[in-house]
């Protein structure tokens, strides 16, 4: 009975860790608004390498290797994942290997002690799972 146990614990049919998917991301093209002198002015930006970790309806976004930048519920279906959170939104299509990443809380949150907001972009992404 014991050698079942262990049999089933190592098998890939016992106990599976959860899977999860990879993708590296580089930003192709990145423009948006940027505040400057108490207005909303359009801006192009740099873009960025990112990493795209998709497991339980969950996607976790991290710059280069730094860690975990943004963390966002999903909505998966067999070719993409739509993602969000209160600061960003993910769209990333698996077939074709593009996504979109879009970040807007500089243009909803607004600190009144300060003149300061953050930038709304949009980025463009080539993707490659890993």
């Amino acid at each position: 009975m014991k050698k079942l146990l262990i049999l089933l614990l190592f098998s890939p049919l016992g106990f599976a860790a959860e899977e999860v998917e990879r993708w590296s991301c580089q930003g192709t093209a990145a423009g948006g608004l940027f505040w400057a002198e108490d207005k909303w002015e359009p801006r192009e930006f740099g873009t960025r390498i990112y990493r795209v970790e998709l497991h339980n309806l969950t996607a976790v976004i991290s710059e280069n290797n730094d860690p975990a930048l943004m963390l966002m519920d999903c909505e998966a279906k067999s070719w993409s994942w739509s993602c969000s959170n209160d600061l960003a939104s993910l769209e990333l299509n698996k077939e074709l290997k593009s996504a979109v990443l879009i970040r807007f809380f500089g243009g909803i949150y607004q600190n009144s002690n300060s003149n300061q907001k953050d930038s709304i972009y949009l980025e463009t992404l080539d993707c490659e799972g890993f």
